[in-house]
């Protein structure tokens, strides 16, 4: 693949590293935490699938965490990311565990790469850091390969656990007055990092002006929601583990209720 020869000094501002880290990338205390993220990984991955291309860009990779599990299946993966202090921690990953990855400093709005130049594009939980969303898709279809795939995940802000967690906490209110100002952000609200609060409606709608749905997922129902997790970690971690699994598995057959939707697409 090729580099653009030339690029225009990028007018979109750098997001802090420290506001990534507090507000999108939750501390794991509990067990449904651990196995949200765990099956968000396997499941998204699961799509970015040897025979449709070696060739993969991971748009806002991050840490390099889903990078890394790319580059040891094999894949030849090109990693965009805006924060030079997620690229070094992300090489550092990748050195200690013997992988490589193509690391890119820019942005997805302005993706400094050749048209139709990588076979996938992975687009997990980061589509709504975007300033501009729609130029964001169709920089990721001007870089993707005729029939090539293009895999995007994100949160759902309409999902069951939000409507539940509203209703606790409106009837906390009534009961005990307004929370506190050092209250942990609640899941209907989006971390101030985020621009575009995104449901499975618009997601759908938004991705299907660019790219050809072929199928739509969910990934987890009341992830973190209110008493929920208590619950969960009070049983045995095999109990947890299989009630937890046939919330995965309905939430697989309702994305618009499911906290995040996944959706499969082809660059028609």
């Amino acid at each position: 693949m090729e580099m653009k020869k030339s690029q225009k000094r990028s007018p979109y501002n750098r997001p802090r590293l420290e506001d990534f880290i507090e507000e999108t990338i939750p501390p794991i205390r509990h067990v449904d935490t651990e196995i949200f993220f765990r099956r968000v990984t396997e499941e998204t991955l699961g799509f970015i699938q040897s025979q449709h291309g070696p060739l993969v860009l991971d748009i806002a990779s991050g840490m390099g965490i889903d990078s890394n599990i790319l580059s040891s299946r094999a894949f030849k993966v090109i990693a965009l990311e805006p924060m030079a202090a997620m690229i070094d921690y992300s090489r550092k990953h990748h050195r200690k565990n013997g992988h490589y990855a193509m690391h890119l400093e820019g942005y997805a709005e302005e993706i400094p790469l050749r048209d139709e130049s990588v076979d996938q594009v992975l687009c997990k939980g980061s589509i709504d850091h975007f300033i501009d969303p729609r130029t964001a898709l169709a920089e990721m279809r001007r870089v993707l390969k005729p029939q090539g795939r293009f895999v995007m995940a994100a949160a759902n802000y309409d999902s069951l656990t939000c409507h539940y967690s509203r209703l606790v906490d409106i009837i906390k209110k009534i009961k005990y007055g307004p929370p506190p100002p050092d209250a942990p952000r609640p899941h209907y609200e989006m971390p101030s990092d985020h621009v575009t609060r995104f449901n499975a409606r618009l997601l759908r709608n938004m991705v299907g002006e660019f790219f050809e749905i072929q199928r739509e997922t969910g990934i987890g129902i009341l992830w973190g929601a209110p008493y929920f997790n208590a619950i969960w970690d009070r049983l045995s971690r095999a109990k947890a583990e299989k009630w937890l699994n046939l919330l995965y598995d309905t939430a697989r057959h309702l994305p618009s209720l499911a906290d995040m939707t996944v959706l499969d697409c082809v660059k028609a």
